[in-house]
């Protein structure tokens, strides 16, 4: 929010707050810009009427592939499942990294994917004890973080931390079918016909 204020008050604007207790906030501000040229620069019915038409299809599918998905948010897990859906992965869900411990020492995944900032244990800590526990089913297992922290370097951080690989939010489904065709091993991948 600082970050933001900051950059309207450059641009000679500020952030306006309405909040309701118990419901949520709306943040809003006003831009004052000069026109420099009124000739349109696109179509954007059309361009959306094309987005339309081709529609993304995953390359592949991974029926027999477990992947676990740890995140605090409800709302990031449904997100998530929704983008793998095409791929018939089956798909287990942690809420925490307390949660992802529990599951690791019962079952093997063929991939992790954990978000960062999480209440109690983040997803560095997690991984820590994971990889620590001596009852870990998922010892070998690729575990991606998933994270808004997308800095210059922070790729590498996590790298250090023992993680396999990084995704920056929000996530793109390009990105993760890559990231599912890199990790996942060759037996689980069953090419469509139109990739």
């Amino acid at each position: 929010m600082s970050i933001v204020s900051n950059l309207l008050k450059l641009m000679h604007s500020r952030v306006e707050v309405e909040s309701v207790y118990g419901e949520g906030s709306t943040f809003s501000f006003d831009l004052i810009q000069t026109i420099r040229d009124s000739h349109p620069i696109g179509n954007f019915t059309e361009r959306m009427n094309q987005e339309a038409e081709q529609p993304y299809r995953v390359p592949f599918t991974a029926p027999d592939a477990k992947v676990l998905v740890v995140d605090d948010s409800e709302i990031n897990r449904y997100v998530f499942q929704c983008l793998l859906k095409q791929t018939k992965i089956q798909i287990t869900e942690a809420s925490s990294g307390r949660e992802c411990l529990e599951l690791t020492q019962k079952e093997h995944f063929d991939m992790i994917f954990m978000d960062h900032m999480m209440p109690e244990m983040d997803g560095i800590e997690t991984l820590h004890k994971m990889r620590m526990m001596p009852d870990n089913k998922c010892d070998d297992t690729p575990v991606i973080i998933l994270t808004a922290n997308a800095v210059t370097g922070a790729r590498e951080e996590y790298l250090k931390e023992g993680f396999d690989e990084f995704l920056g939010k929000p996530l793109e489904p390009e990105q993760i079918d890559e990231m599912l065709l890199q990790m996942l091993p060759n037996q689980f991948i069953v090419k469509n016909d139109y990739a």
